[in-house]
């Protein structure tokens, strides 16, 4: 749905007046502000793959999990409890080439493609996006370094929701999966 625009006259004179936003349905979020990324959220890691070794590992789904995002500095940090993931985010800016994620025939997942289908926009680069360092711990205990890019969008008009990709590399296999978070 279009954006639509309202006037209000504020304060008693009528001499005042401000434009707002009012959202409705789903948008590409061009008045989001980084800021509405704080709170607590449901988060999921997976399906994705990994390559090394010349073969192609398929990463299950891993369940759901609590997790929140702070303000912290310059930065949005995630924190997931489970495997102690953390990781930084900034925002990245329109003048970034497009994201493409999810566009490989080996993911299982929605796809860059899919996702501006669904919510009628033209171009990644119309989304709020984030892209973000950080680590996690790994079954076996090891601290792994991990790079995620996110693209968020309102879902309904008021609860954030979010999809993207986390890259790492661990025993010589290079992985890519899917990320999801929603409020």
């Amino acid at each position: 749905m279009k954006l639509i625009y309202a006037a209000i006259l504020l304060l008693s004179s009528g001499l005042f007046a401000k434009t707002v936003s009012i959202k409705t349905g789903h948008e590409c979020l061009k008045n989001f502000l980084p800021d509405d990324l704080v709170g607590k959220y449901k988060v999921t890691i997976g399906p994705g793959i990994g390559t090394g070794y010349g073969v192609t590992i398929p990463v299950p789904k891993d369940r759901e999990r609590p997790g929140k995002i702070t303000k912290s500095k310059n930065a949005w940090v995630l924190y997931v409890n489970h495997g102690n993931l953390r990781v930084a985010f900034k925002s990245v800016g329109a003048k970034e080439k497009a994201w493409h994620f999810g566009d490989d025939e080996r993911f299982s997942f929605m796809s860059s493609k899919d996702l501006l289908m669904g919510l009628g926009c033209a171009s990644t680069k119309e989304f709020p996006r984030f892209t973000g360092t950080g680590t996690f711990i790994s079954e076996d205990g090891t601290k792994v370094p991990c790079k995620i890019q996110l693209i968020v969008w309102m879902q309904d008009g008021s609860e954030i929701s979010g999809i993207g990709v986390m890259n790492y590399s661990a025993g010589g296999v290079n992985f890519k999966v899917k990320m999801e978070l929603y409020k």
